[in-house]
């Protein structure tokens, strides 16, 4: 039985390609919605945990499982919500999302194109949590959601495709949207934010101590208004991340990118409403940052980038 369900209108922003991108991905996958709702949370609850020693680690890995779980389900047990797409006003394209480079241009992906819109409709099974009511989960699934919208959806999620968002609403600070995450779980899971994790074993929205963080979300760029996707992916391409490559000192945000194409990149590019986003993570699963000393150069890594951005002309042809 369904206790209550949530329509909402959802408006994509950049072009998407959902289902790994070599097939005919045309649609709004809503597994691949869910999947990256329970990333997010992870990297949300991953702030209530301690992530050294590796035993301790451990442990506080069970209790993480054992709380997703509850939310998302497993194997042996369904998940507390379910994601219906209907209504698709959806419209496709062929685009090359590597225009930069020839055999990319010759062979454009089926998209589904900005300003499409379809419905997305969540419907709550059951609450997982004593003391919670409709309303309230209700509100985390749908912070859920809007995060994982912000951040990307489908293939080539770190490179500006797949962003949405929910039509009626407008963009939050996205940390105050990790935070009213973060009460949520605070109480329902019995575990209290730590205040010093100095290297996550994995992408965190955590602290290193009052104010030092272990992630990055900055709006980067304002008044930038793209009209032809490829123009502004090929200007990206090669006036932005063919810097970083020969730049020593940030090379390694990019290392290896296509080699670990199943972890999350380091560096995260969103576009929503005219604004160009940059995030990442300080974590240890990236073979460059195994050590908390490196904080400082992933800290300087990421003024640089934002410069290269503000100065990299990405927004004049793209208009």
């Amino acid at each position: 039985g369904v206790m209550e369900s949530t329509d909402l209108l959802i408006k994509v922003i950049t072009p998407t390609i959902m289902g790994g991108g070599f097939g005919q991905s045309d649609d709004i996958r809503p597994s691949e919605i869910k999947g990256l709702m329970r990333y997010w949370f992870r990297a949300v609850a991953g702030s209530f945990i301690v992530h050294f020693p590796e035993d301790k680690l451990k442990q506080d890995l069970k209790i993480l499982k054992q709380f997703e779980e509850s939310i998302f389900g497993s194997t042996q047990k369904k998940a507390s919500f379910r994601i219906i797409i209907k209504n698709h006003k959806l419209k496709t394209g062929k685009l090359s999302h590597l225009p930069h480079k020839s055999w990319s241009k010759n062979n454009p992906l089926t998209a589904v194109l900005p300003d499409s819109h379809y419905n997305l409709e969540i419907l709550i099974r059951n609450i997982p949590f004593g003391k919670v009511n409709v309303k309230e989960y209700k509100n985390f699934l749908k912070n859920l959601l809007k995060l994982s919208l912000f951040f990307g959806t489908g293939f080539r999620k770190n490179r500006f495709f797949g962003n949405m968002i929910i039509e009626s609403e407008k963009v939050e600070n996205i940390e105050n949207l990790v935070n009213e995450i973060k009460t949520f779980v605070s109480n329902t899971s019995g575990l209290y934010e730590k205040k010093k994790t100095l290297l996550p074993a994995f992408p965190t929205f955590s602290f290193r101590n009052g104010k030092e963080k272990n992630f990055y979300i900055e709006k980067v760029l304002d008044n930038c208004h793209v009209n032809n996707w490829e123009n502004f992916l090929e200007n990206f391409y090669k006036g932005i991340i063919h810097k970083i490559e020969k730049d020593h000192s940030i090379r390694f945000f990019i290392d290896g990118g296509i080699r670990n194409f199943h972890k999350y990149s380091l560096l995260n590019f969103s576009y929503i409403d005219g604004s160009i986003y940059l995030s990442s993570f300080f974590h240890k699963n990236n073979g460059s940052l195994n050590n908390p000393k490196k904080y400082n150069d992933w800290k300087n890594g990421l003024n640089k980038i934002k410069t290269l951005i503000n100065s990299g002309g990405l927004c004049t042809n793209g208009r």
